[in-house]
């Protein structure tokens, strides 16, 4: 029989959390496992692992083989470091020495990276707001052009429609004005007759 280990699914949509088991490799993946080797658990900030190394190392001891996840989790959290360290020799108190200064410096990059991550995700996020604030103001000036633009147009409009009519009345006044003058000069006339007649102008 080849021994995997691998993560198990529980938990519900959208809320998982994860067995770390060993199980023959013929099993699907959330089937029946041999030994239940630590729990993992991503959904908090800092997500929670723990793992039985003791047990995890006496099934790699066996031949047991390991999924990409597994053994991600099972190097940060200095297993594979132990086992090394195991398999050469080394003393079981410097083992536990080196093992924990390891699983500490890990454990300090693993969130250094997150901390990379949300800042980056929180420099997208800004860039995101700026250029929604900036097309807003873009809009608004556009709208404001616009509105001036068709205020302007309609103050032309008006001071035409208005000079139009001033010119129109003019028009029509200089008729009437034209005919009196033409009145009052015949009547000149006539008068001026009448007194080449003899007949005194009254």
């Amino acid at each position: 029989m080849s021994a995997t280990i691998r993560l198990s699914r529980y938990g519900r949509a959208k809320r998982p959390f994860y067995r770390l088991v060993v199980v023959d490799s013929r099993v699907r993946r959330d089937g029946a496992y041999l030994e239940k080797l630590g729990v993992y658990n991503p959904i908090p900030a800092q997500f929670e692992v723990e793992v039985n190394a003791s047990a995890a190392i006496e099934w790699l001891n066996k031949g047991a083989t390991m999924t990409d996840t597994a053994r991600s989790l099972l190097r940060n959290q200095g297993v594979l470091y132990r086992w090394h360290l195991e398999k050469s020799g080394t003393a079981t108190a410097e083992v536990d020495e080196k093992v924990a200064a390891f699983v500490e410096a890990r454990s300090q990059k693993v969130v250094a990276d997150k901390m990379k991550v949300e800042q980056a995700r929180q420099k997208k996020r800004q860039a995101e707001a700026d250029a929604i604030a900036a097309k807003q103001k873009a809009e608004q000036e556009a709208a404001a052009a616009a509105a001036a633009e068709a205020e302007a147009t309609k103050k032309a409009e008006a001071d035409a429609a208005k000079a139009e009519a001033t010119a129109k009345a003019e028009a029509d006044a200089a008729p009437e004005s034209g005919a009196k003058e033409v009145a009052e000069d015949a009547a000149g006339d006539a008068e001026g007759e009448k007194a080449d007649d003899g007949e005194a102008p009254k």
